[in-house]
């Protein structure tokens, strides 16, 4: 008995195992989901039929068969579809073989089927295979659970079968059915894992073939040892333009432009290196060569070592490399030809690139590569108190731009020398707006700082004098005129015999005056006093918190520097207005016109004085050019006076015509000729030389009121009854009276005396030169009125 059903055991769980064969077979389908779990089902149904044909019968109608493993591991392992279209089919087909024991056998299908179940939702339902570690002992204890369900089944079925058929099938269903249902369990396990094995090797599969074919990237896999290409993905087609069916027919060597064994090397040394690729040139379809990067790895494909090949276009990154290279070339260049130190600082403001011109700034023998920028550019100003790193800082916190505005002073670092430079620091802000340094652009500027001290220099002061200018007065006047600064004086001066300097000794020796009276005044007055040209002959001095008091002792400062002047030409003399404003309610302009009117005041009454002294000086100066010469004019003088009371001239006359000898050699004093300097000459010819004195005498009388009424005489009085004189070869009675007197006075005087023109002359003789010039040189009636007043005294 046992022995058959031992057979029966065996046969039945082969069947049972067989399930896991169609599991196997539909699993690998291409037909649908719930398609393959209704096939599934179907086996279940067809191996259960199978099962329950082969039966071994325990008593009448009551049959041993392996239904409850069949059903239990269906439900386990395929689900509920299949579980119910068997167990459907089973409880049927037990209802059609009948017997006593057929309650209890659809009981069995159902119950086992629904165990099943119970345990796939506890066990695997909705989770990974992996991560559900099922044992053999659980596999058997789960068997030997469901044999007592089954026997327990039976038992409710004691009335009917009785307690020998319970007593009988108990042993085989404790004994045989947990070996059975651990055997089909374990075996449909191992299908199951095969099975989600196979699903996520075709999903892995399928997915490689996706990242294969649609990489943006080139593929290509090729035989390791013939190099023969055997798969390429879409990428890799567009790149080098063949069709896939022409890819693989390809060698490596047909879209190389380097030889085998060139390639082969360098792929084995990248192979061998961290970076794995290597950077070469290949040829397209179209025969245009690319360049490219290659990286290379190793794969295995059906047991077989194949080369997975990555290929990046790279074509147009080194062309813009190129163009980076080229502009950082130029770039280099132009930083290394500017005029301006040029810094660039990283995040943690060390330098990271410098040109020359910043080097030779700060003086050192090396570019200073990674060190802080604050230690090396020694950067200060007066007036911005800030250092130079807390400049640096903020520009780099706040992210705005510092430029200048003012000149900076910086430290070199071998010599300690100090320069004056400008400069600008700008942040290097990306999209982020995070610190990435900044750039430094510095120039030196200490001879435009000089320059432009100059410029300001020249546009507040007078360039002959050095005083300031009106337009720098007129600034401070604005700024000066405070209640702080009360009494505020002001004095305006006027150059005395300016005109009368620049018509006789030309506008240079004018000049030369000017900056005379510039430098008394500076010498007159404080430091913080503002002094000025006003222009032309016209001075102003700024006197804050003075008085008129101390005002006047400003102007008697004044007039002592004149009088102690060295100055030789005249002395220098300058009428000073002066006016006070003592409120603040004083319109400051007002009390400036009130200085000029009495500085007008001034002129009008120390005129008169003022040009006797001048007269005076160029008397002296005359004095002083030659003593012959002065005792020339004395002795002229002489000779006019007395002949004009011989012709019974009035007192007036007599006057002008003693004056116009004393003066007629006035502009003799702008002549710098070193013959007159000669106190042993006696030569008077030179007075034909310089045939210019009388133009200058006639400038020098012109300008002074009281011997303009000379001037026209002095002119000319080297003119020629003939016509042949100078300046103007006026003849006969175009000569004005006096000058044809001056004349005959004046050589007389010359071939009179003792000196070598003379040669020692007696009147006589000098009667006989003079009538030989009758009708030439001098008036006929008056050149015989003169001799006879000779005659008449001899």
């Amino acid at each position: 008995m046992y022995q058959e059903m031992v057979l029966s055991f065996v046969s039945n769980v082969l069947f049972v195992m067989s399930l896991g064969v169609f599991y196997s077979l539909f699993s690998h389908s291409k037909i649908s989901e719930f398609w393959r779990k209704v096939f599934m089902g179907l086996a279940v149904a067809l191996i259960g039929i199978i099962v329950m044909a082969n039966t071994y019968e325990l008593s009448e109608g009551m049959i041993f068969d392996m239904r409850p493993v069949l059903m239990s591991v269906s439900g386990m392992f395929l689900g509920i579809i299949p579980s119910i279209i068997g167990g459907i089919t089973l409880v049927v087909y037990r209802i059609i073989i009948g017997g006593i024991g057929v309650y209890p056998g659809v009981l069995w299908v159902i119950v086992s089927a629904a165990l099943g179940l119970l345990w796939r939702h506890y066990r695997l339902k909705n989770r990974k295979l992996e991560s559900v570690k099922i044992t053999l002992f659980e596999l058997y204890t789960f068997s030997v659970g469901v044999g007592l369900v089954m026997i327990f089944i039976i038992w409710l079925f004691r009335g009917t079968l009785g307690m020998d058929t319970i007593k009988t099938m108990s042993l085989p269903i404790i004994i045989i059915y947990p070996i059975g249902g651990l055997i089909s369990a374990r075996f449909l396990l191992v299908q199951r894992k095969n099975h989600f094995n196979s699903i996520r090797l075709a999903e892995q599969e399928k997915e490689y073939n996706n990242l294969f074919n649609k990489s943006n990237v080139a593929h290509i896999i090729f035989e390791r040892e013939t190099g023969h290409i055997i798969n390429v993905n879409t990428s890799a087609i567009d790149l080098y333009g063949y069709s896939y069916d022409e890819f693989i027919k390809l060698h490596l060597r047909d879209i190389n432009v380097i030889p085998d064994e060139e390639l082969i090397r360098l792929r084995d040394i990248a192979l061998n290196n961290s970076k794995n690729f290597i950077i070469t040139k290949n040829v397209t379809k179209d025969r245009k060569i690319i360049d490219v990067e290659l990286y290379y790895g190793l794969i295995v494909i059906k047991g077989k070592q194949m080369f997975s090949m990555t290929i990046i276009d790279i074509s147009k990154r080194i062309k813009q490399e190129e163009k980076l290279y080229d502009v950082d070339k130029k770039l280099h260049s132009t930083l290394h030809s500017v005029a301006e130190g040029i810094v660039l600082t990283g995040a943690n403001g060390n330098i990271e690139i410098i040109n020359e011109v910043a080097v030779g700034l700060i003086d050192m023998l090396q570019p200073p590569i990674n060190k802080n920028i604050c230690e090396i550019f020694r950067i200060y100003s007066s007036k911005d108190k800030r250092t130079f790193r807390e400049i640096y800082h903020s520009v780099i916190q706040n992210g705005e731009v510092f430029q200048s505005d003012d000149s900076f002073t910086l430290i070199k670092n071998r010599n300690n020398e100090e320069i004056f430079v400008d400069f600008s620091l700008s942040p290097i802000l990306p999209e982020d707006y995070t610190n990435h340094g900044a750039i430094l652009v510095i120039r030196d500027v200490t001879v435009e700082n000089e320059r432009r001290q100059k410029i300001n220099f020249i546009s507040q002061h007078d360039f002959l004098t050095g005083l300031y200018n009106r337009y720098h007065f007129e600034g401070e006047l604005k700024r000066l005129d405070t209640k702080r600064q009360l009494p505020i004086s002001l004095l305006i001066g006027d150059i005395n015999g300016l005109k009368l300097v620049n018509d006789t000794f030309g506008h240079l020796e004018g000049d030369r005056l000017i900056s005379e009276i510039g430098d008394i005044l500076k010498r007159a007055t404080r430091s913080e006093d503002i002094t000025a040209r006003w222009g032309g002959d016209e001075f102003t001095v700024l006197l804050p918190q003075t008085s008129p008091k101390d005002a006047m002792k400003v102007i008697e400062r004044i007039r002592d520097l004149c009088s102690k002047s060295r100055y030789k030409t005249i002395t220098p003399s300058i009428a000073m207005g002066l006016a006070t404003k003592t409120s603040e309610e004083e319109d400051i302009y007002s009390v400036l016109e009130q200085a000029e009117i009495a500085m007008y005041e001034v002129k009008k009454k120390q005129g008169k004085e003022m040009r006797q002294e001048l007269i005076d000086n160029l008397e002296a100066q005359l004095n002083d050019l030659s003593l012959s010469i002065s005792k020339h004019s004395h002795n002229v003088s002489t000779i006019m006076r007395n002949f004009g009371t011989y012709l019974e001239m009035n007192d007036k006359e007599i006057n002008n015509l003693a004056n116009l000898g004393k003066y007629h050699d006035i502009g003799m004093i702008a002549l710098d000729e070193p013959l007159f300097k000669n106190e042993n000459t006696e030569n008077f010819d030179v007075i034909d030389y310089t045939n210019k004195h009388p133009e200058v005498g006639f400038r020098i009388a012109s300008s002074i009121p009281e011997l303009n009424y000379l001037a026209n005489w002095i002119y000319t009085h080297h003119e020629r009854y003939d016509g042949s004189g100078f300046p103007d070869r006026l003849r006969g009675e175009e000569i004005p009276y006096y000058s044809r007197i001056l004349s005959i006075a004046n050589d007389y005087e010359i071939f009179s005396n003792d000196n070598k023109a003379a040669g020692n002359l007696s009147q006589e003789q000098v009667i006989e030169i003079l009538n030989d010039k009758k009708g030439i040189f001098y008036d006929p009636e008056i050149l015989d009125k003169f001799i006879k007043m000779l005659k008449e005294k001899s």
